[in-house]
């Protein structure tokens, strides 16, 4: 089987990085349209294949299985993560506060503040009056005039 590590000439414990920077750099050196020699494109379709599986990381994590190795270097073994538990969930939120008590409004504060609001729209409903009373007038006086 082709060690596709040595294809790129980078180490099998390399990053993504570091294996996409060596095949930009053979991918330069070894193109057809750059380098004329016959040996250079095949040394190019050799270079595609070990991008295409190095690049996956599904499919490099097969491959290293395949010839035994891992990404931390010889000697290692692959273990899977430690499961833990997920954390329990969080308590519940206190519930709201009681409402306050109602309370007790006077009585003679509320008429006050009605009487107010009352007297302020009788007071603008005889400035309309005498508005309306104002053009009445000039229309009749304007009617007698044309006649």
């Amino acid at each position: 089987m082709k060690d596709y590590y040595d294809i790129l000439q980078v180490s099998p414990n390399a990053d993504p990085e570091v294996i996409e920077a060596a095949y930009k750099r053979l991918a330069r050196k070894y193109h057809p349209d750059v380098n004329r020699d016959p040996a250079a494109t095949e040394r190019m379709r050799q270079l595609n294949e070990a991008y295409e599986v190095l690049s996956d990381a599904t499919r490099r994590a097969e491959y290293d299985a395949v010839l035994g190795r891992s990404r931390a270097g010889p000697g290692w073994t692959r273990r899977e993560p430690e499961r833990t538990p997920p954390p329990p969930p969080p308590p519940p939120p206190p519930p709201p506060p009681p409402p306050p008590p109602p309370t007790r409004r006077r009585p003679e504060a509320a008429t006050h503040h009605m009487t107010r609001d009352y007297s302020y729209v009788m007071g603008e409903l005889r400035r309309i009056a005498i508005i309306m009373a104002i053009v009445v007038g000039a229309l009749i006086a304007a009617a007698i005039v044309l006649r």
